[in-house]
């Protein structure tokens, strides 16, 4: 999967900024950072408990996450929604193609700056509750939030009742979504990774998730998707429809007629 380089002109936020080539040697440039706020995420737990209310177990699954700030952005408004229903989504599989980034987030380390510390007070959730100041320092190969940009970071631990609600893969988005296995019962987040893929690799992952995901499933994207590509017409095509803001369920089975007809034009 080619991955095409990305610009953030006036970035001052984030938990790691990275340019670097890949193995292909494709340039590559991605952030992450908490509480990313495309989505309300009390909002989104909330539907998703209801939605999932009659099934004994739910699947998450992520893909692009990077060092771990959007898995555990989720799963600190679950611990805030405070019930003990969400037992039954965890532990959450979350999956990225960068190895040393799979690496920083497997280490129950993450880096801050202040602005995600404001975040977190804005939004009314105490920050020393989930992640602690330790000694050392987290060093991510090509990380470029202090040097391009000039803010300073502090290693935090993550608190391991979060860290230890997921598990982290190296491992092509592409591969694993041909591995899901559904019972209407699963959640699957790719946020704001679209802007680093072909348009052609976009329609073949939506297909394929709309192959093997059950009505009753949620396909959760952030504003970069739909702002970047074609991916809402794949999912009207593929039988989603949008509950809420960037959440899609599924409704129906993939329009097969459609879909030939997207590949005949692309």
């Amino acid at each position: 999967m080619k991955i095409t380089q990305s610009y953030y002109p006036h970035i001052h936020f984030g938990t790691t900024t990275r340019f670097y080539k890949d193995d292909n040697n494709d340039e590559v440039g991605t952030n992450s950072w908490l509480l990313r706020n495309d989505i309300d995420w009390q909002k989104l737990v909330a539907f998703e408990l209801e939605n999932f209310k009659t099934k004994d177990k739910v699947n998450v699954i992520q893909f692009a996450a990077s060092d771990g700030s959007e898995a555990f952005t989720k799963l600190i408004a679950m611990e805030e929604h405070g019930s003990n229903e969400f037992e039954k989504f965890y532990p959450f599989q979350a999956y990225d193609i960068d190895y040393e980034i799979t690496k920083a987030a497997r280490s129950g380390l993450i880096n801050c700056i202040p602005n995600d510390y404001k975040r977190f007070e804005e939004a009314g959730i105490e920050f020393k509750k989930y992640f602690w100041e330790c000694i050392g320092n987290l060093n991510i190969k090509n990380d470029n939030m202090y040097t391009i940009y000039n803010v300073p970071r502090t290693t935090f631990q993550v608190n391991p009742k979060i860290h230890n609600r997921v598990v982290f893969h190296n491992d092509d988005m592409l591969d694993i979504v041909k591995q899901i296995k559904d019972d209407s019962n699963t959640i699957v987040m790719a946020r704001n990774v679209m802007l680093y893929m072909q348009e052609n690799d976009i329609e073949k992952f939506t297909t394929i998730l709309s192959e093997r995901l059950k009505p009753g499933s949620l396909f959760i994207l952030g504003s970069l998707d739909t702002d970047n590509s074609h991916i809402l017409k794949y999912l009207d095509n593929g039988g989603f429809k949008e509950v809420m803001p960037f959440v899609f369920r599924k409704e129906k089975p993939l329009n097969t007629n459609k879909s030939s007809q997207n590949s005949k034009l692309n």
